[in-house]
């Protein structure tokens, strides 16, 4: 995804400089084997404008992916309580390449714009870049080959962030913040639970 046209880079959705400690629990949770889990696979890059890609990495003021596949985000919530192992790739379908997710963006990004650009115009035509605006409710879907669990270890690693460790979020209290409403904003409950 980027935002006009200009440099891209890859980013890492769990971040490389993600705390050891904090690697060894994903991988407990995880079914993994400790010293596996492996942040440089394509299955948690994501390739990004450079200033979407330093959005992305502020969790405060910034902006997360939501997957939209509410299903899978049930599965997630089922299959996760305290000292439970279970391999994410039995949560979903491992054969499946891009997964679905919504941008949602803190409110600290009220003042920017995101363009998506037409691959199939000229980039000197006019109608070539689609402007959208905070809360970006009207940019589409986004593919990617990004898996869930690094999706909803990111979010939820973003919302704790924000709210604080241990704060309980209510329905309300993320649609305000996020300017989300529906489905949307269960999802992103979901990836903080």
């Amino acid at each position: 995804m980027t935002d006009e046209m200009d440099v891209i880079e890859y980013s890492h959705v769990v971040a490389r400089t993600t705390r050891p400690a904090t690697l060894d629990k994903c991988e407990w949770c995880w079914g993994m084997d400790y010293y596996t889990l492996n942040l440089d696979t394509r299955k948690n890059l994501q390739s990004l404008r450079v200033n979407l890609h330093r959005f992305f990495d502020m969790p405060q003021t910034g902006w997360l992916w939501v997957p939209t596949d509410l299903d899978i985000m049930t599965r997630f919530e089922n299959a996760y309580k305290v000292n439970t192992r279970k391999k994410p790739t039995e949560l979903y379908e491992v054969e499946e390449t891009k997964f679905s997710y919504y941008l949602v963006a803190a409110p600290q990004m009220s003042n920017r714009h995101i363009s998506i650009y037409d691959p199939s115009l000229k980039s000197n035509d006019p109608v070539a870049f689609q402007r959208h605006f905070y809360p970006f409710t009207t940019l589409p879907k986004f593919e990617i080959n990004v898996h869930p669990h690094f999706v909803i270890f990111n979010t939820g690693f973003k919302l704790e962030q924000i709210f604080g460790s241990g704060a309980v979020l209510d329905i309300a209290t993320l649609s305000n913040y996020f300017n989300i409403t529906g489905s949307l904003v269960y999802s992103l409950k979901s990836c903080y639970d």
